[in-house]
């Protein structure tokens, strides 16, 4: 690895104020005498700075996207989409279900390794819904809006 490349690896730390001593005197050095790493270090300062200074403003305020979020079109559609999802998923899940017991190629010790994982990871989901729904009644910072 040259000088140069291990320098350019260092220069983002260098420009954060992140180098051990050693580094960043190594750095400093360097740039006194590569005009090469120079340039690039005054890139990724201009990159840097141009990125602090740089905002992002908001085409619609909080309650116009709100308004959006929520209109039929948009509810009727995303419980439309969930219906459509879910249908599907219990069908497939259903007919695999059906093909896994009617089958005979896996031994016996296989499907029932195969049913306690499926029921633990099951179990597990259960569990977990079950605490959020009852974290999700009991929160007190529900209402709070970013």
């Amino acid at each position: 690895m040259s000088k140069c490349e291990k320098i350019n690896e260092l220069l983002s730390g260098y420009i954060d104020n992140e180098l051990v001593q050693s580094d960043h005197q190594l750095v400093e050095i360097h740039l006194r005498s590569c005009e090469y790493c120079q340039r690039e270090y005054q890139d990724m300062k201009k990159l840097r700075d141009a990125v602090a200074n740089s905002s992002v403003e908001m085409e619609f305020s909080t309650e116009q996207l709100e308004m959006i979020m929520n209109d039929l079109p948009a509810k009727g559609s995303r419980g439309l989409g969930w219906i459509l999802l879910l249908s599907g998923l219990i069908t497939l899940i259903g007919f695999g279900i059906w093909q896994f017991a009617i089958s005979d190629e896996p031994p016996w010790f296989i499907k029932t390794a195969i049913c306690a994982v499926a029921f633990g990871i099951l179990s597990l989901f259960i569990s977990v819904l079950r605490q959020r729904l009852v974290a999700l009644k009991t929160d007190r910072y529900q209402d709070v809006q970013i």
